[in-house]
């Protein structure tokens, strides 16, 4: 054996140290020493503080010696630390090809689960899904092989991550939407304003003059509510018949108000959203007379365009004992 024994190595190895070598001065120090770090592995990394000897050593006459037990101090701590350092050089290499084999393995069963599951989606007629969700099963979409492809509310989706998600079979594409109503959400501002990032494709491809078919008739809504719109749709019908039942409330006369008043706009504590105080009381007096005639909460819906409006208006709503009327 080479060492006579585990506290005899580790006497050669302590041997630098008791000199006073310290890791950071391994690499500065006369005995030719360095870091040893091993290459990255995808995500994996890992560093020893093992001082181990520089390339420049020369191990010739060392490894040349008959008897190893007659090797200086000094001559031993580096024949031990170039063994480590071999033996760290094909464990990292080991460590790498064990890693590229992971890899190949997960591949085969990423594949082999999607072939499982597109195996039952395919007798199914329709397939649902969201963008995040068919970014995620691009696979699995890639061995169905759809060839209609309808996309909801396109105006609202990113061109780019529309494009990431379309199979490659795909044959028809149908987009329903609004282009005039909310466009995509970008964080980035440059984004919008030097790249035009939050013009969906669904918009994009209308300003361009391909041809589109829109909708005509609006089925929610009164027929007073849609002159409010007419700018935008200005060929806007109504279902007569399916909004006959939407009738106004018995306690308000007319079906639409509009209120100007003089209070200013104030700024939410620790926020910089705005409030309107007095619109809240207004809002709270309204609410109250709803309620006292005898109007279902769960049927009226008060909106607000700021955060800080909301949060006044709900604090009002829970100080009172407006629900309970």
């Amino acid at each position: 054996p080479l060492f006579r024994s585990e506290i005899e190595n580790e006497r050669f190895l302590s041997h630098d140290y008791e000199r006073g070598l310290k890791a950071g001065q391994w690499r500065d120090s006369d005995q030719g020493f360095v870091f040893l770090e091993t290459p990255r592995a995808d995500s994996f990394s890992f560093s020893t503080a093992v001082p181990i000897p520089s390339r420049e050593c020369d191990f010739s006459n060392v490894c040349c010696e008959d008897n190893l037990w007659e090797l200086s101090p000094h001559n031993r701590s580096q024949l031990i630390l170039h063994w480590i350092s071999k033996m760290q050089e094909e464990a990292s290499a080991a460590f790498l090809e064990i890693t590229r084999k992971q890899d190949e393995l997960l591949e085969e069963i990423r594949e082999l689960e999607a072939s499982a599951d597109a195996a039952v989606i395919q007798n199914a007629k329709i397939v649902g899904m969201t963008t995040t969700g068919a970014a995620i099963h691009a696979l699995l979409i890639n061995k169905i092989a759809p060839p209609i492809i309808l996309v909801e509310e396109a105006a609202e989706i990113l061109e780019s991550q529309l494009l990431a998600v379309l199979p490659e079979n795909a044959k028809h594409l149908i987009m329903i939407g609004d282009h005039q109503q909310l466009r995509p959400q970008v964080q980035s501002y440059d984004l919008i304003r030097h790249n035009n990032f939050d013009i969906s494709m669904f918009e994009r491809l209308i300003k361009g003059a391909l041809p589109f078919a829109q909708l005509e008739y609006q089925c929610r809504m009164r027929e007073e509510f849609v002159g409010l719109i007419k700018s935008l749709y200005p060929k806007l019908k109504t279902h007569r018949e399916l909004v006959a039942g939407n009738c106004g409330p018995d306690c308000i006369q007319k079906s639409m108000y509009f209120l100007d008043h003089k209070s200013k706009e104030g700024v939410t504590e620790h926020s910089r959203s705005h409030r309107n105080v007095e619109e809240v009381n207004l809002i709270a007096n309204v609410l109250k007379w709803l309620l006292r005639h005898g109007h279902n909460p769960e049927k009226i819906t008060i909106l607000t365009t700021y955060r800080g409006q909301l949060h006044e208006v709900r604090k009002k709503v829970q100080r009172s004992t407006l629900m309970c009327l």
